[in-house]
């Protein structure tokens, strides 16, 4: 059996013009949009500096979930 990598984005109410703006933008500016967004979060909300890690391995033809895994 042939394990695939997939990465699947969900998007939360963007909208076209919000997509084409950040198409304007370089790979590092975005990460640095990000980065400055996660970290104004964490100052708001006193977490931690890490990420959940989540991931889930699905089977494509089923769309069975076969294993799931979060770090708390």
């Amino acid at each position: 059996m042939k394990i695939q990598k997939h990465i699947h984005v969900t998007e939360h109410n963007s909208t076209e013009a919000d997509k084409a703006y950040w198409k304007t933008k370089s790979p590092e500016e975005r990460m640095a949009a990000l980065e400055f967004l996660r970290e104004q979060y964490i100052r708001t909300h006193g977490l931690s500096q890490r990420l959940q890690r989540v991931y889930r391995v699905v089977d494509t033809r089923t769309g069975e979930v076969l294993k799931e895994y979060k770090e708390d």
